[in-house]
């Protein structure tokens, strides 16, 4: 999967129109923390990676992605704010780090 497909989808229309409808549908409302003070600081986190959706639903190009119903349920983001959503990435590469680090001390 191109890291070059995934930001052309970002950069359509109807994932812009994807993120505002979470972002309205939660009230502009951090779903991990409940922060709502500026809606300029909510950002949409796919609770199953972009990349992992584009591969399993055999997208290759972004009209594919368009033509595919599933990938635009809104219920496959949600709501956070810019820490939590750093809090959840970090986390995630740590989580990463130690993975490899256990695999290649059991190897």
């Amino acid at each position: 999967m191109s890291a070059t497909l995934k930001l052309k989808i970002k950069g359509t229309k109807v994932y812009k129109e994807w993120k505002k409808k979470i972002k309205e549908t939660n009230s502009y409302t951090c779903n991990r923390c409940g922060y709502s003070k500026h809606k300029n600081k909510i950002t949409i986190h796919h609770k199953t990676k972009l990349s992992k959706l584009i591969k399993n639903y055999n997208i290759e190009s972004v009209t594919d992605a368009l033509k595919c119903r599933t990938l635009w349920q809104t219920e496959l983001g949600e709501c956070l704010c810019l820490n939590c959503h750093e809090k959840l990435h970090g986390l995630r590469k740590l989580a990463k780090k130690l993975t490899k680090k256990r695999k290649i001390c059991t190897t």
